[in-house]
């Protein structure tokens, strides 16, 4: 899989990691870390379209603005693998950006998730996921449970990440908003 992203900025990337280690330590996850890359993603697809996807997300990013998310605590998604994250608050601007993305991205990907198209869409931040099951899943929320997850996080970017660069060290394309 490959995701059209943005990736935490600091300080929100090191707490993630420490969120990560910290349920890993608790529970023994393995598969906290979704690609070890703390981030929360606008589309997915088995696989993109690489020149295409790249003169897409320059003219998006080119007419966006820098802006805030903020969190609202955890949330999870239930099913046979369920997944615990961080969730964000879809304000207007947040659906806005997701929105043009997502029509600019129809046809340029392989397979994109239908999880990921508007009126679907939960964005969020994954902690935890494959190897959750009921015991791991109450082990993790306990460990989370009284922690405060409320933060304004900035978002100034998209950026390309695929599970398979990550493991063979490819470089991750980084778009700036604003044409920056």
């Amino acid at each position: 899989m490959e995701g059209v992203v943005s990736i935490l900025s600091e300080p929100f990337y090191g707490k993630v990691e420490s969120i990560w280690k910290d349920v890993d330590e608790a529970c023994g996850l393995k598969s906290v870390k979704a690609t070890d890359i703390p981030h929360f993603s606008w589309h997915l697809a088995e696989s993109y379209h690489e020149q295409d996807l790249a003169s897409i997300l320059e003219e998006v990013c080119a007419v966006t603005q820098p802006f805030s998310v903020r969190t609202a605590g955890l949330g999870m998604f239930t099913a046979e693998k369920c997944v615990l994250y961080i969730s964000l608050v879809t304000d207007q601007r947040l659906l806005e950006v997701h929105k043009r993305l997502w029509e600019r991205l129809k046809g340029v990907g392989e397979n994109p998730s239908p999880y990921y198209a508007p009126g679907m869409w939960v964005p969020h931040i994954t902690l935890a996921h494959e190897d959750l099951g009921e015991a791991e899943l109450s082990c993790a929320v306990r460990c989370l449970a009284c922690k405060v997850i409320l933060w304004e996080i900035p978002v100034d970017h998209l950026a390309v990440i695929s599970e398979a660069g990550v493991e063979d060290g490819k470089g991750l394309l980084r778009f700036p908003f604003g044409g920056r």
